[in-house]
């Protein structure tokens, strides 16, 4: 069995609700990919969904690939790390190497017939997961409306995007609450501050949300390189830091280990694929450390969860699968995610749903996550969003921008 072709497709949709965080509060508008398709000599592929950046590295790393037998899918991933060490595993190349990992993955248990929360070895199909909004652009009604919804399909845990204005997040983060609670029961409460603070401010600030709420972790609080100051957080806050989601492979979260940095450890496809994912819970499984799961497109790293003997909750924007072109064997029960049974990550894709959506580049000028930077003050002083930015978060996707 070999690898014949590598097909990528580029894409752009237009998002149902806005989404953002601390930079960006007035939130995007559209979502752009690619569909990764791995083609064989047999009729077996493997999909994956990656960025439109990953792309241009597909386009290099590719050369290691065509020609290979995808059941050595450990062997190609050494072998792709190797070509791009001088470069580094991150950016573009770690965004293509990512994706590849993931779709090798899909086709080896495809190869199998076996779903890949199976062919892992996971004991289970059934994930914890939590709602996750990505909902600074939201006002009350519609931040209301959200978790209210969430709660309905069983989620008993939330996270909120905070870090402008404390009493603002502290008057948020009270709907949250109160919208998920059920038979007077609480639900597990997280704030994601998105790397906006200092370590210090980080401190004063969390120290404020403690006084009133029970967090259950504290997501990036200040920037992910500051492993320092990450350190400080936790020391002087009674909820745990969770960090690590925008780190690229294990070797970076061993200096997060070695310092105390983090006590929750992030991990996703975008650590060097499902391969490099599946090292960083070892790695913190090691150290006596839980993880949790980021969000991932069609819910597909639930397959990776599943199997982790560490593995604390899973992220979910949604109950529904955001991009329209994509469907995928998995559904919400009672706030878990329930993987089933077809082979591989269960993705299957409408390829004239997928061509009604394909771009060369994004078109949307609020297109993808982090398209607006960096926001002015970080790391300084909070810059709280304008009366402006807040009209426009409230709009539809269609509005006014």
């Amino acid at each position: 069995m070999k690898i014949t072709e590598i097909r990528t497709q580029t894409y752009e949709y237009r998002l149902r609700r806005r989404r953002g965080d601390a930079h960006a509060p007035s939130g995007r508008t559209h979502q752009h990919g690619a569909v990764v398709e791995i083609l064989t000599d047999t009729e077996h592929r493997g999909i994956a969904i990656g960025s439109i950046n990953a792309v241009y590295g597909i386009g290099r790393l590719q050369r290691v690939l065509i020609g290979a037998d995808p059941r050595q899918n450990a062997g190609l991933w050494l072998a792709m790390v190797n070509l791009i060490f001088k470069s580094g595993n991150n950016g573009i190349l770690n965004e293509a190497l990512s994706v590849l990992d993931v779709a090798l993955w899909d086709l080896k248990a495809k190869i199998y017939g076996e779903p890949l929360w199976r062919l892992l070895g996971a004991g289970t199909n059934r994930v914890m997961a939590y709602a996750s909004g990505g909902d600074m652009p939201l006002n009350d009604e519609q931040l209301v409306a959200f978790y209210s919804h969430m709660a309905s399909r069983g989620f008993r845990a939330a996270k909120l995007k905070i870090g402008l204005d404390i009493e603002e997040d502290a008057r948020r983060l009270a709907l949250v609450r109160d919208a998920m609670t059920v038979d007077g029961k609480p639900p597990a409460l997280m704030v994601d501050a998105s790397e906006y603070w200092h370590a210090k401010q980080a401190v004063r600030r969390i120290a404020r949300l403690e006084e009133e709420f029970d967090l259950t972790w504290v997501e990036e609080p200040v920037q992910r390189a500051d492993y320092r100051g990450l350190a400080k957080v936790s020391s002087h806050i009674r909820a745990p830091v969770c960090a690590g989601e925008n780190l690229k492979n294990v070797l970076e979260f061993q200096t997060y280990i070695e310092h105390g940095s983090v006590d929750i450890v992030q991990v996703g496809r975008l650590m060097s694929g499902l391969t490099g994912a599946m090292q960083v819970a070892n790695l913190a499984y090691a150290n006596g450390l839980p993880c949790a799961g980021s969000d991932s497109e069609g819910r597909i790293f639930a397959h990776v969860a599943a199997a982790l003997p560490n593995h604390m909750i899973l992220e979910c924007h949604d109950d529904e699968i955001e991009e329209p072109m994509i469907k995928a064997d998995n559904w919400i029960e009672d706030g878990h995610v329930v993987l089933g049974e077809s082979p591989g990550l269960g993705l299957t894709i409408d390829y004239d749903v997928l061509a009604a959506h394909a771009v060369d580049q994004p078109r949307g000028r609020r297109s993808g996550a982090g398209w607006a930077g960096r926001r002015a003050g970080a790391g300084l002083w909070e810059v709280p969003a304008t009366e402006e930015e807040r009209r426009i978060g409230a709009l539809p996707t269609d509005g006014e921008e």
